[in-house]
């Protein structure tokens, strides 16, 4: 399903760009936004400056990133709270981190919080916006 959200905000990013004229951008995503994100930045000519995501959710095990060349080139930024009720910390983040292992520009933040409380664990965190 992810796949296919992404191929759908993909043309609507496309007519946003002409429109406005912009030649680049930066893609945040939360949860499930931040494996959409991913998605979307696997596209090989959206040129993404940086892909920003907070606890990602991919649902689909992709085997690797489809890496091109816009994507090498690509800041990455990752951030988890390790105890997120929502989201399996140690599987999701061992994916990226082993997909990233090659990629020489991205920073990993974990965030060890006191709670499980997802209204905290899930979201934003200035750890991640400090950053930018």
């Amino acid at each position: 399903m992810k796949i296919e959200i992404a191929s759908h905000l993909d043309k609507i990013i496309r007519i946003i760009m002409f429109e406005n004229g912009y030649s680049s951008f930066d893609l945040m995503g939360i949860s499930d936004g931040g494996g959409i994100a991913t998605i979307l930045a696997q596209y090989q000519d959206i040129p993404i400056n940086q892909l920003i995501v907070m606890s990602p959710i991919l649902g689909e095990k992709f085997n690797t990133f489809m890496y091109h060349e816009n994507f090498n080139q690509m800041r990455i930024i990752l951030g988890w709270v390790k105890q997120d009720p929502k989201n399996s910390f140690e599987e999701e983040r061992i994916f990226y981190l082993q997909a990233l292992q090659n990629h020489s520009n991205y920073e990993n933040i974990e965030i060890d919080m006191e709670t499980v409380n997802e209204e905290l664990t899930h979201r934003l965190h200035p750890q991640v916006i400090e950053v930018l």
